[in-house]
């Protein structure tokens, strides 16, 4: 074979081998920018980055032999054998090896994400609706104001909906009892168990001085209430057996009847209602419920109170009442 050939032969090998080196090494540049903008993968994907870096100095390499003068590239037939066999085994440990090994980061990472962080670990699983049954016709009011004031209030006030929601009566509080509907509902994939209610009074003073106001209609809400003595040190949820016409009610509707008696169990797409009645004879008392809850081998109290302020109930004992019937209340 004459030089000339050899040279020839020489030369398509080279430019085989570059070819091959520069298909891969674009990929690998590719690969190699894309990982250097998202750092986490540079440091987490194993034998994917070697693999891209293989390919950037493949390519390296071919730019080289490609630059190299003319009578000096016979000197490269055998570097070039060994480009095309690196390029061959580049693109196999591309396409083979490194997808397996990425599916087991993945899957590593999948596990590691679902370890609650510490910032997860602090969120409580459980959120409480609260409704405060202010409403006119279901309850009873305190107000300041005298019953002479009340009389002439006497036409605004039975077309309430609220007490608190009328600006002039605004300052008083539920008289004798507090009426809250709890609704406690699970947050997130895992279930939450209720393991307990507990009522905790913040405060009392004496009761507010004025004047109770109450408008009878419709009868008592078929829930299945708890009772809360506010005037003792450590007030107890007790759970209050449904009656006569409530039971009925609750059983039209699909309701438990039975008292209320923890452990519930609560999910993102379950709830459990407690309606909790609060009372006292001796105070005007401020306080707040903390539910204590137990959920994925963590355990944690939830406090929860009237929308960001305690809630408030003050004894009516000894009070004039004003029950509004007709055009004029009647006070006594």
């Amino acid at each position: 074979m004459t030089r000339e050939n050899r040279l020839f032969d020489s030369a398509k090998s080279v430019w085989a081998a570059v070819i091959a080196a520069s298909l891969l090494g674009v990929a690998g540049v590719i690969g190699l920018v894309a990982d250097l903008a998202q750092l986490e993968s540079w440091l987490t994907s194993g034998i994917g980055p070697i693999v891209r870096v293989a390919s950037f100095l493949i390519l390296l390499t071919a730019v080289v032999i490609i630059l190299s003068k003319k009578s000096r590239r016979d000197r490269y037939t055998l570097i070039s054998g060994i480009i095309a066999i690196l390029s061959v085994a580049t693109f196999v440990l591309s396409y083979t090896l490194w997808p397996k090994v990425a599916t087991e980061a993945e899957r590593s990472a999948g596990a590691l994400s679902a370890v609650p962080t510490s910032e997860q670990q602090v969120a409580e699983p459980l959120v409480v609706a609260v409704d405060p049954q202010t409403h006119s016709c279901d309850s009873d009011w305190v107000t300041p104001k005298r019953p002479d004031e009340i009389s002439r209030l006497n036409e605004d006030l039975q077309a309430l909906e609220s007490w608190e929601d009328y600006e002039p009566i605004s300052d008083g509080a539920p008289a004798d009892s507090s009426k809250i509907l709890m609704t406690a509902q699970g947050v997130g994939p895992s279930s939450v168990v209720i393991t307990g209610l507990e009522i905790v009074v913040l405060d009392r003073k004496a009761p507010l001085n004025g004047t109770v106001i109450a408008r009878p209609c419709g009868g008592p809400l078929a829930y299945r209430w708890v009772d809360v003595d506010l005037d003792v040190d450590h007030p107890r949820v007790v759970g209050r057996e449904l009656s006569g016409d409530t039971i009925e009610e609750a059983r039209e509707n699909g309701w438990r009847i039975e008292p209320v008696a923890f452990p519930y169990e609560v999910a993102a797409q379950t709830s459990e209602t407690f309606a909790v009645e609060a009372s006292t004879d001796t105070c005007d008392c401020t306080w707040e419920a903390k539910f204590h809850w137990s959920s994925n081998g963590r355990t944690g109290v939830l406090t929860v109170d009237n929308h960001g302020t305690p809630f408030r109930t003050t004894s009516g004992e000894g009070m004039v009442r004003c029950v509004l019937l007709g055009a004029t209340p009647s006070c006594r």
